[in-house]
């Protein structure tokens, strides 16, 4: 396993970083999420049913917001084909969790300067295979699992799980999988989808955090407008209060919609 290598701050980021969602709404997460007292590192993996949700914003901003409590935090780009984390923080192709998974050293990175417990392994060099082939590895266990002893909490932001099989065989890995629905852009099949598909490899249901939510504007109220607006994709017997999940997973948090940040990390 490669040794872990850590970098120099990387410039012009914390701009794009939304303080608004920073605040309150990461810290109502951060605390659903890790309530006080809980003092057990944790791997949380973030992903969502399909492209456009807003997780790798999600993720960033997950990372920051428990930076600032103080806990010690990895922030990993696992999207080996599509790099979205690693391209808002801007760290090109520096070695990072490709290079890791073959076991050479990966560079972890300090990419905001007044956040020095925040580090970012990003999605590293061009490779020239299929990353399934990678995360199909042992290497990818134990990789976290060193990790994990070095941080608090691990961020993993992984491809969108009905899109390619990484987020499933990254989740066998994980404590903790988080899935990002943002309002109207996933159906609730493909939510049930994503939900079943992880919780059958896990054996716990992911928990839900919905994006783009209306200030004001419950997530009761969401599920009844998604079941009103979907009702083929439901059970004849469940009706306008179903809930988005296949298997009663926990809605821990609401992003509001009126953040600008809400409409970043697409994928």
């Amino acid at each position: 396993m490669g040794q872990l290598a850590f970098g120099q701050t990387t410039r012009g980021v914390s701009g794009r970083i939304n303080r608004k969602i920073l605040g309150e709404e990461m810290r109502l997460l951060h605390a659903n999420l890790l309530p006080p007292g809980q003092a057990t590192r944790r791997i949380v993996m973030v992903t969502s049913p399909t492209p456009s949700n807003g997780k790798t914003s999600i993720s960033s901003q997950l990372a920051v917001s428990l930076a600032k409590a103080g806990l010690e935090v990895l922030l990993i780009d696992a999207d080996l084909r599509k790099r979205d984390l690693s391209t808002m923080y801007d760290v090109g192709f520096r070695a990072g969790l490709a290079e890791l998974l073959q076991g050479q050293p990966p560079e972890l990175i300090r990419p905001i300067e007044l956040l020095p417990n925040l580090r970012l392994m990003g999605a590293g060099g061009r490779i020239d295979r299929n990353p399934v082939e990678l995360f199909h590895r042992r290497a990818l266990h134990e990789a976290l699992n060193l990790l994990q002893d070095k941080f608090d909490v691990v961020i993993v932001d992984t491809p969108p799980t009905l899109i390619v099989a990484d987020a499933r065989l990254i989740a066998r890995s994980c404590d903790e999988v988080l899935c990002v629905v943002r309002v109207q852009v996933s159906s609730p099949k493909e939510v049930n989808q994503t939900l079943d598909a992880i919780s059958r490899i896990t054996g716990h249901t992911p928990k839900i955090v919905i994006n783009g939510v209306a200030q004001r504007q419950s997530y009761y109220k969401y599920k009844f407008t998604y079941a009103s607006d979907h009702a083929d994709d439901f059970p004849d017997d469940v009706g306008a209060t179903m809930t988005v999940d296949a298997a009663a997973a926990e809605v821990v948090h609401e992003v509001g919609g009126t953040s600008e940040s809400a409409d970043t990390g697409k994928i």
